[in-house]
C-alpha cells in the first residue's frame, strides 16, 4: 500500500488505544507501562510512547508501532493488519488492490460469501420446514439468526459448490477454506456441509473464519449417512484455528470486560441461548479443552472465567489440562453448577432466572475439583489415593500463586494423609514433565537480543541526563561498543559532542531521519527514550557502571586475541613478534586493571 495510507491510519489510530484493547495499561510520566503480552512476567518491562507511537519491552525485546503490534497479538501479515486497521481507523482501501490481496484475505472473503448462501438458504425455506420448526423449538427468534447470523446448507451435494462455480471462485480456494471435499476418486468436488443448520464461527473481530454445522433431528436427509455426526466443523485452515478460537466472543468481548469476568459453555446452543436471555458475557469452546491461544484471548479482556458445563469426576479430569492452561496465564477459574447435569440450553429455556443465579454464585475451580474428586472415595485404599493425587496434583501445579499452591498442598495432604513433603516432592516432578516446564526452559536459551545491549542502556543514561556524555567521552572506547549500528551512532553523538560540546538528542534525531543512509538508527533513539522513562532521576553512578563494563569487556576480548596471537609468534619462533605483543598485552593488562578496580 503506498506510505500515504499506513500513515493516514497512523494520523487517526493512537497506539495506546489500541493496545488498551489487549492489555491494561498504567500511565508512567509521559509514557505507559503494563505487563507485555509477548512473554510472561511479573514486573512490567513493556512501555508505550505514545509521541513516538511506538512501543518496547525491556524483557523480551519486541519492538515496533501500530501495525507491527496487531500483527504479533493476532497472528496476521501486514495485509491483513492492514485492513483490520483500515476499518478501525474509517480509512477505506481498494479490497482489489494486489498488495493487500493474499491467500488468507482470499479465503476470508470466499467463507463470507458462504455465510450469505447459507443465510440466504435458510430465509428461503417455508415456516413448517422441520429446520424453522426446529429453530422455533430452540427459542431461536428471527432476531437472534440475524446476530448470529445463522444459515442452513441444504440437502444437496453441490449447493455451495454451484454458487461458488457462478461466483467464479476457484475449487481448490473453496477447499483450502474447508467449503468443500474432494472426491474418493480425485475427480471434482462436493459440498462438505450438506443439510445442516450452519453457525458461522468468527475470530475476536467478527470476522467469518469457519463453520459449524448441526444435523436436525426431525429432518430426513438423503445426503447424510445413518452414522452422520452431530456436528461438523471446518477443519483446520490457513485462517481457521480452532486452538485459538472461542465461539461467539466478538459479540461477547464488551460485557466481558463490563462484567471483568466470562462464562465459557461448551455448544453453540449453549452460547446462543445465553446471549438470548440478557447474558452476554457468555463464549462456547465448542467441546475442545483450553488451549494456550485461547487463554491468552480471554485475557486481553477478564482475568476471571466461570466454566459452566458438565463437571463430575470424569468431567474435571478431562478439563484439568485446558483448566491448567488457564491456571498457568494467572487466571482465576469457577464452576458454575447447574441443577441435574443439564446444558445451559435447557435450562435457560426451562428458567432462566435459575441460570443467572447459578452464574452470580460459582465455586472455585480447584475447591470444586476436591469436592468431586474425593467424593465417594476410599482413601484408606492406596489405589484411591494415588487416584486423587493424580487429578489434584495437576491442578495444584499450575497455580500461580505460592500461597494458593501451598493451601492446597495442605488440604490435599490432610484429605489423603500423606506428609506435605512428600507431596511437594511430587509437586517439583509434576512440574518438571509438564509440556510448558519445557517450553519455558528453552525459552530462556533464547539469544540474547540486542536491544538488552549495555551500549542502548548507556544511551538511556544519555538521554535521560545528557551531561553524563562528558563522563563517556573520556573513558569510552569507540571499539568497546559492539553493535555497528549503535557504534555508528555513536559516533555521530561524539562529531556532535566535539563541534558544539553539548549533546542534544532531538537535534541529533532529526539529523539521523533526514539522512537516508542513517535512518534506520532512528529506532535505536525511539527504544533508548522508552528505556530512559523507567531510569531512576539520578543515573550517574548507573552510567559510570555501564562504561566500566563495557571497557572490562573490551580489555578482555583484546587480551584473549593478544594470547592467541602471542602463542603463535612462540610456535613460529618469532621472538621480535612475541616481545612486541608481549608488551601490548602488558599495557593492555593495566588498562583493564583501572576499570576492574572500578568495580
Amino acid at each position: 500500500m503506498p506510505q500515504s495510507t499506513t500513515e493516514e491510519i497512523k494520523s487517526k489510530l493512537n497506539i495506546l488505544d489500541v493496545i488498551k484493547e489487549y492489555i491494561e495499561v498504567k500511565p508512567a510520566g509521559a509514557y505507559h507501562k503494563a505487563r507485555c503480552p509477548f512473554h510472561n512476567e511479573k514486573t512490567p518491562s513493556f512501555m508505550v510512547s505514545p509521541d513516538r507511537q511506538i512501543y518496547h519491552c525491556f524483557g523480551c525485546g519486541e519492538h515496533g508501532d501500530v501495525f507491527t503490534f496487531v500483527q504479533k497479538m493476532e497472528g496476521l501479515d501486514f495485509p491483513e493488519a492492514l485492513r483490520l486497521l483500515a476499518k478501525k481507523a474509517g480509512v477505506e482501501i481498494r479490497a482489489e488492490d494486489p498488495r493487500i490481496r493474499n491467500e488468507r484475505t482470499k479465503l476470508s472473503d470466499i467463507v463470507r460469501f458462504a455465510s450469505r448462501v447459507y443465510q440466504e438458504q435458510l430465509r428461503r425455506l417455508p415456516e413448517n420446514h422441520p429446520v424453522k420448526e426446529y429453530l422455533k423449538q430452540r427459542s431461536i427468534t428471527p432476531e437472534v439468526i440475524e446476530t448470529f447470523q445463522i444459515g442452513f446448507a441444504p440437502d444437496s451435494w453441490d449447493s455451495l459448490f454451484e454458487a461458488l462455480k457462478k461466483k467464479n471462485v476457484r475449487q481448490e480456494d473453496a477447499l483450502a477454506g474447508g467449503l468443500l471435499v474432494r472426491k474418493d476418486d480425485g475427480n471434482g468436488f462436493y459440498d462438505r456441509f450438506r443439510a445442516r443448520l450452519m453457525f458461522p464461527i468468527s475470530d475476536v473481530h467478527g470476522t467469518i473464519v469457519g463453520f459449524g454445522g448441526r444435523v436436525i433431528p426431525t429432518l430426513e436427509a438423503r445426503c447424510l449417512g445413518k452414522e452422520a455426526a452431530k456436528y461438523i466443523n471446518t477443519p483446520q485452515s490457513p485462517i481457521y484455528n480452532k486452538s485459538g478460537i472461542l465461539y461467539g466472543l466478538h459479540l461477547a468481548k464488551n460485557a466481558i470486560r463490563t462484567k471483568k469476568k466470562v462464562v465459557v459453555v461448551e455448544g453453540y446452543m449453549d452460547c446462543i441461548a445465553a446471549h438470548r436471555c440478557g447474558t452476554e458475557h457468555v463464549v462456547a469452546s465448542s467441546g475442545t479443552a483450553f488451549t494456550e491461544g485461547q487463554a491468552k484471548l480471554l485475557k486481553r479482556f477478564t482475568d476471571t472465567v466461570l466454566v459452566a458445563y458438565d463437571m463430575d469426576e470424569a468431567g474435571i479430569a478431562a478439563s484439568a489440562r485446558g483448566v491448567s492452561v488457564l491456571l498457568r496465564e494467572g487466571m482465576t477459574v469457577r464452576v458454575v453448577s447447574l441443577p441435574d447435569k443439564k446444558d445451559p440450553d435447557d435450562v435457560i429455556r426451562e428458567n432462566p432466572i435459575l441460570w443467572k443465579e447459578a452464574i452470580e454464585k460459582p465455586k472455585l475451580f480447584v475447591d470444586f475439583a476436591f469436592d468431586q474428586t474425593l467424593k465417594n472415595r476410599d482413601l484408606g485404599n492406596v489405589e484411591d489415593k494415588k487416584a486423587v493425587a493424580g487429578v489434584l496434583m495437576p491442578l495444584i501445579a499450575n497455580l500461580g500463586n505460592d500461597i494458593e499452591q501451598t493451601h492446597y498442598l495442605q488440604k490435599l495432604s490432610a484429605s489423603v494423609q500423606v506428609d506435605e513433603s512428600v507431596l511437594r516432592n511430587a509437586l517439583h516432578a509434576v512440574k518438571e514433565t509438564a509440556p510448558h516446564a519445557r517450553r519455558n526452559s528453552s525459552d530462556t536459551e533464547k539469544k540474547k537480543s540486542f536491544e538488552n545491549l549495555p551500549e542502548l542502556e548507556l544511551l538511556s543514561v544519555l538521554i535521560k541526563n545528557p551531561g553524563f556524555y562528558v563522563h563517556v567521552h573520556e573513558k569510552l572506547a569507540l571499539d568497546a561498543i559492539t553493535n555497528s549500528d549503535l557504534r555508528t551512532l555513536y559516533t555521530l553523538l561524539q562529531n556532535q559532542y566535539n563541534e558544539s560540546h553539548e549533546l542534544n538528542i532531538e537535534s541529533l534525531r532529526t539529523k539521523i531521519f533526514e539522512d537516508t543512509s542513517t535512518q534506520g538508527l532512528v529506532t535505536y533513539l525511539d527504544i533508548a527514550e522508552l528505556g530512559s522513562a523507567r531510569l531512576p532521576e539520578h543515573t550517574d553512578n548507573m552510567g559510570a557502571q555501564l562504561v566500566n563494563a563495557m571497557m572490562r569487556d573490551y580489555y578482555r576480548a583484546v587480551l584473549k586475541r593478544l594470547a592467541t596471537q602471542i602463542h603463535n609468534a612462540e610456535q613460529s619462533g618469532d621472538k621480535q613478534k612475541m616481545a612486541g605483543l608481549m608488551s601490548e598485552h602488558d599495557k593492555h593488562t593495566r588498562e583493564l586493571q583501572k576499570f576492574t578496580s572500578n568495580m
